[in-house]
């Protein structure tokens, strides 16, 4: 699998790791069903790693992803935006084929 993360959300997760520096916690991004596209993505930050994920090191940070999400996240790349409508980590996929209209879910077609 090969999932990008560009420099703004390196730094973005850094900053967010720091505020916990006695913990050994990785952000952990997934593909949970949801919203009117159909699946939705999800973040958080966890220091369990399961025996089916796959753990990225990107500049010393940690990216977990499960077995199921990683046949979605294929050649994606995962940025930090800030603009006038707030701040998020935003993934550009390949794979999308729509999304909603606010563009907080979308659906794919997997082969």
């Amino acid at each position: 699998m090969t999932l990008d993360i560009t420099p703004a959300a390196q730094r973005r997760i850094a900053l967010l790791l720091a505020e916990t520096p006695d913990h050994d916690f990785g952000m952990r991004i997934f593909i949970e069903g949801g919203g009117c596209g159909g699946f939705k993505y999800g973040f958080k930050f966890e220091d369990l790693v399961q025996p089916d994920d796959s753990v990225h090191e990107v500049n010393g940070l940690k990216i977990i992803v499960d077995a199921h999400s990683a046949s979605y996240l294929s050649a994606a790349t995962v940025d930090w935006v800030e603009g006038l409508s707030g701040s998020f980590f935003k993934i550009d996929n390949p794979a999308v084929k729509t999304t909603c209209g606010c563009g907080a879910s979308f659906s794919m077609d997997i082969g």
